[in-house]
């Protein structure tokens, strides 16, 4: 498996996404905004 290869890097993304077919109308927001994150966890 590539993933399983030594030296193989890979970094988190963490998306705050605004808007959307299923989000609503993105301009009744407040801007701009925050996305704070406690933890991650990687397995």
């Amino acid at each position: 498996m590539a993933l399983q290869r030594a030296g193989y890097t890979m970094f988190p993304v963490l998306n705050l996404a605004v808007g959307g077919s299923g989000g609503g109308d993105a301009r009744q927001g407040s801007y701009p905004a925050d996305m704070l994150i406690d933890w991650v966890r990687v397995w």
